[in-house]
């Protein structure tokens, strides 16, 4: 490769690397939200409380402890949706810390966000917060574990699930701001830039700050691009 076209093609993937960067910690940054009782009446006391026990020790970051307890509360009762719920997203936040990524711990976080989703299904639960943790959990499994190049439909059916999550979760709660911070966010990397705007400048006006953020950001970015 000519020098020349070396340093266009090294500017090239910084450039990509830092916007990229910028859209990833903002877009992906909002919390994910553990799930109280409120959504089934028939659970044993006794797993109600290894499941609040769980909250703080997730809260801390102590998530192998929560995981014991939570486990522990669906031996008391299986179909407990909250716990099953809180344990999936326990396992997910593990799994995906940057210092020690484990690829086993995202096996189980999608195996029990998956029968969290069951019980929901068949107990008529709508909860816009698990669909929306269901796709924050796929769109890291992207970030952390991509697929190759030789896999580009993988990404194209990837972002369509989550995009496809996402908008499950909109139907349920139209207000919910990280869910369009979100889909702007996966809208923007597919390079659909003017519906990202639409998505971000959505969530901004439900006075999400980050959404706002995002949208200024882009907003720019294209008048940028208009006026080069």
């Amino acid at each position: 490769m000519p020098v020349s076209r070396l340093f266009t093609s090294i500017r090239l993937h910084v450039f990509l690397a830092c916007m990229l960067g910028a859209i990833f910690f903002v877009g992906c940054s909002h919390s994910v939200a553990l799930r109280d009782d409120h959504w089934q009446n028939d659970i044993p006391p006794a797993a109600i409380l290894l499941k609040k026990e769980s909250r703080s020790l997730v809260e801390r970051k102590e998530y192998s402890a929560a995981i014991v307890k939570l486990e522990e509360s669906l031996k008391i009762h299986s179909n407990y949706y909250a716990a099953t719920y809180n344990l999936a997203l326990a396992y997910a936040l593990r799994g995906f810390d940057p210092d020690n990524l484990s690829r086993n711990d995202s096996d189980r976080a999608k195996e029990f966000f998956e029968k969290a989703l069951d019980i929901a299904k068949r107990n008529g639960l709508q909860d816009a917060e698990l669909h929306y943790a269901m796709s924050w959990f796929a769109f890291f499994q992207v970030v952390f574990w991509p697929p190759t190049p030789y896999e580009r439909g993988t990404w194209h059916t990837q972002y369509m699930n989550i995009e496809a999550m996402l908008k499950e979760a909109l139907r349920i709660n139209s207000y919910h701001a990280p869910a369009l911070v979100l889909l702007g966010t996966v809208s923007e990397l597919r390079g659909d830039l003017e519906q990202a705007l639409i998505y971000y400048g959505q969530a901004s006006d439900l006075h999400d700050e980050k959404g706002k953020e995002q949208f200024l950001r882009l907003k720019e970015i294209n008048e940028l691009i208009k006026n080069k």
